[in-house]
């Protein structure tokens, strides 16, 4: 799917040829009626529009455009037209044919080839002004029009979106004539957490524009994405793939990372570099990077005969680093990061394809920031390995450790799981964790169960890699000494979800 901006409050979207367009503006009547200056010319011209659909989130003149809606019509009559009933209203006022128009209400919903549609509502001086929730792709749009703030505004788009934050958010920060302010806008886009939040309605007048950059950099503060479009190109936005989540259950997603954009999201992941309080020197804080196609890439990698990878993780314990010493004593335990993330019960999935090297392995994990401090599990956590891949034949396991990792560990393992082939080589594999039984899932298909021990405690994210042969010495595994580098252990997403019950 991919989106251009055409400056104000307009925009193209674009899946599998399907274009729908939203609120152009190609004209200069504001100009003409209100003195409003226009900045820059059309992005495109009405030939270039090429639309299949066209919604109108109002009536008023930069969006609802009297003299460019027409001669877009006029080039591509095929397209309908669609809106609220504001719309039907000044088409009857201006004389233009409705035939090609469907009145649309708040709450309604509709299907434009790819691409879904749910009607939002909007604070604005058009009292019929309304948003847009956009599905396709597995992608979650919310477009605000025109709209003021409002507290209860970001529960409504919740609400439409079945709990589940969307992946953008297309929001108005120009703060004039019934619209929210930059400031507003970050508010909404932090209730909603959006996976990346777009600045919009500013850049086309000079009586009602705004600097996008102060938005931008409140996002990121607040541990938000944030990202402008430039007006008149086309920007992709990668599919997201729909999770594979256990039948019998309703589900609410409440935490994710899609790895969209250019960088690692340092508020969702950190490094271990320890192990067992030792400097592990082989997890690096290198090689952990976006590919900007919506994959996160941890790299095996050497250098100067030594091999390295990344080991990430949404929390820590005690086991992370060194504890301090005071004169001739030391204490042991060192002290506990603010996690970034943890969680109790629910389902854990990420979807990846795995290394193809020999000599590392791959592993998705649940671990507590306070394993083996007591000897019950249920209250100090349970080691649960969602998924450990130490060979290249296809072999995958799950495996379970509690009471600490000394003298009193105990463990229990599946045995191998033979992974069946995949058209693109990606495998999904999740974690349904109840107080009863931690269930299993390869591929959607159920793979093991164990109903005891069970964690109560809440516990952190592993998505971790580890080169072989350092935990003896010093020296690689000879296996790694065949590897053709680089090797990735690929990652789509990682989702929690938690049960409705």
């Amino acid at each position: 799917m991919k989106i251009n901006w055409l400056l104000q409050g307009s925009f193209l979207f674009e899946s599998g040829g399907y274009r729908l367009l939203v609120d152009p503006y190609i004209s200069t009547i504001v100009e003409d009626q209100q003195g409003a200056t226009r900045l820059a010319p059309p992005p495109l011209t009405a030939e270039e529009l090429a639309p299949d659909a066209i919604y109108l989130t109002h009536d008023h003149l930069d969006h609802l455009d009297p003299v460019g809606l027409p001669e877009i019509l006029h080039h591509h009559p095929a397209a309908r037209v669609y809106g609220p009933v504001s719309i039907q209203r000044k088409f009857e006022e201006l004389g233009f044919d409705t035939a090609p128009l469907q009145v649309l209400a708040v709450g309604d919903r509709l299907t434009l080839g790819p691409f879904r549609l749910t009607v939002l509502p909007a604070l604005h001086s058009d009292a019929d002004a309304t948003g847009l929730l956009l599905e396709v792709e597995g992608l979650l749009i919310y477009l605000s029009g025109d709209s003021e703030f409002s507290e209860d505004l970001p529960a409504q788009v919740l609400e439409a979106c079945g709990g589940q934050p969307p992946d953008y958010a297309l929001l108005c920060i120009n703060g004039r004539w019934g619209n929210m302010s930059a400031e507003e806008a970050v508010r909404v886009a932090q209730t909603l957490q959006v996976t990346t939040a777009i600045p919009m309605h500013y850049g086309l007048f000079v009586e009602n524009t705004a600097d996008p950059e102060p938005f931008v950099k409140a996002c990121q503060e607040a541990g938000l994405q944030a990202r402008t479009l430039p007006p008149g190109e086309w920007v992709d936005f990668p599919a997201h793939v729909a999770s594979l989540l256990p039948a019998g259950k309703q589900w609410k997603l409440v935490w994710r990372d899609e790895f969209d954009g250019d960088t690692l999201d340092p508020s969702k992941w950190g490094f271990r570099l320890h192990m067992m309080q030792q400097r592990h020197h082989t997890f690096s804080e290198e090689g952990a990077g976006l590919d900007g196609q919506g994959n996160l890439l941890l790299t095996l990698h050497e250098k100067d005969g030594q091999f390295y990878s990344p080991h990430l993780q949404t929390g820590s314990n005690f086991l992370d680093r060194p504890g301090p010493s005071y004169g001739k004593f030391h204490w042991p335990i060192a002290p506990i990061e603010v996690p970034r993330f943890v969680h109790k019960y629910g389902y854990y999935e990420i979807r990846c394809k795995l290394p193809t090297q020999p000599g590392w392995w791959a592993a998705f994990w649940l671990q507590s920031p306070t394993i083996g401090a007591t000897l019950d599990p249920a209250q100090s956590g349970v080691e649960v390995d969602i998924m450990e891949n130490f060979t290249r034949d296809g072999i995958v396991s799950h495996n379970n450790h509690w009471n600490g990792y000394g003298g009193t560990t105990q463990s229990l393992g599946s045995g191998e799981r033979q992974l069946e082939e995949t058209p693109d080589g990606f495998h999904v594999f999740g974690l349904d964790w109840s107080p009863e039984a931690y269930v299993y899932y390869i591929d959607g298909q159920e793979s093991w169960r164990v109903e005891a021990p069970i964690s109560h405690c809440e516990q952190f994210i592993l998505v971790s890699t580890e080169c072989m042969g350092y935990r003896a010495g010093d020296s690689p595994d000879p296996l790694l000494l065949e590897a053709v580098l680089p090797d990735y252990f690929i990652v789509d997403y990682v989702r929690v979800f938690d049960e409705v019950r």
